[in-house]
This record gives structure tokens, C-alpha cells and sequence, in this order.
């Protein structure tokens, strides 16, 4: 398992295994706000063809997250009302649970 100094070091290029999958590092973002700082990776893996992102967060204590893109939820869209603010009409595009 690597050390949290391991862990914010990576750069582009370098090879990462996660669950017995090997990944090379094509881009990473470098995050700020205010004193915090944390590293977004992208993970590509030309065996199978499979993209994921490693989430490296600000506080040691906090755990490495990795993700993949999944196929959109088969859920209907119900649309909703434009916002009016300040004179603008905004097209009401998302919300929260009802």
C-alpha cells in the first residue's frame, strides 16, 4: 500500500495497480482552496480499455477514493418550470430530492 508522500508524488506517466488492474496516469489536476490542496488522477489501462479516476483528498486521515463512469440512470425526465431571477429567465435544469 503506498504512503500518503507516494500518493500526492504521482505525475503523468507513472503506473499505478489498483485491485490487480494496472493503470498509467494520463493527466492530473492539482486542486486549491484555501489551505487545502488534493490531486485528481486520471487512470487509463490499455488491457482492458477501462478509465478511472483516483481521488487523492487534502487530509492523510481521509480515504483514496477511485471511480468510473457508469451509463446514465433510465430514469424520466420530468421537466420543470424556468426560473425568473433578477429579470433573467433561467432554464431550471437539475434538483434535489422533492
Amino acid at each position: 500500500m503506498a504512503t500518503w508522500g507516494e500518493l500526492t508524488a504521482l505525475r503523468p506517466g507513472a503506473a499505478v495497480r489498483h485491485r490487480g488492474a494496472e493503470y498509467v496516469i494520463e493527466r492530473t489536476i492539482r486542486l486549491e482552496q484555501d489551505d487545502f490542496v488534493w490531486f485528481e488522477h486520471r487512470l487509463s489501462s490499455d488491457g482492458s480499455g477501462r478509465t478511472v479516476w483516483l481521488e487523492i483528498p487534502p487530509d492523510p486521515e481521509d480515504g483514496v477514493i477511485v471511480y468510473d463512469r457508469s451509463e446514465p440512470l433510465d430514469v424520466p425526465h420530468e421537466p420543470r418550470p424556468a426560473i425568473v431571477h433578477e429579470g433573467e429567465r433561467l432554464p431550471h435544469l437539475m434538483s434535489g430530492p422533492d
